[in-house]
């Protein structure tokens, strides 16, 4: 059961390696609705901070369910980072709205990584225009229709008009 499987991953200690435990952990945590489990997991996470694929020295799940169906190839390092940052970002609030400063940085964070979707690139531009600053240069995420961007025309047109 995924109760099972939450208290297992979560008394693991060093056993497993933090980085997947913690990916781990933050993904059942969600599956099982335990909100706040999953986003101080997910920070942790994120405090890891640049450890490379070494961090995941274990298999995992990743952090964010979105990412079950995206390969990194080559890039894992990029695709753990935008995993975990993804799902921090999508459950640290209930609006972006609320978003401090250092919610700011930390979307600004997936700025530019290959792995980055749509909505956290709206959410970094909308958090944007809300704090009063310049969109600045608008990431391809949001720049080309797909099935997760219907409006890419919007965003474009926005680019200098701020």
């Amino acid at each position: 059961s995924l109760e099972a499987a939450f208290e297992l991953v979560a008394g693991a200690g060093s056993e497993i390696g933090p980085a997947a435990r913690l990916s781990s952990l933050a993904r059942i945590a969600w599956a099982l609705g335990y909100r706040s489990q999953a986003a101080e997991a997910l920070s942790a996470l994120v405090d890891l901070g640049d450890q490379g694929e070494a961090a995941f020295d274990w298999p995992f799940l990743p952090a964010s369910p979105h990412f079950d169906s995206v390969d990194p190839g080559e890039e894992l390092d990029a695709w753990c980072q935008a995993c975990a940052l993804d799902q921090f970002e999508c459950l640290r609030t209930f609006s972006s709205y609320f978003l401090n400063e250092e919610g700011r940085q930390s979307l600004e964070r997936l700025k530019g990584n290959p792995f980055q979707r749509p909505e956290l690139e709206r959410r970094r531009l909308l958090v944007r225009l809300r704090h009063g600053m310049p969109l600045g240069d608008v990431s391809r995420a949001v720049r080309v229709k797909s099935a997760e961007n219907r409006n890419p025309d919007f965003w474009s047109r926005r680019v200098g008009k701020e």
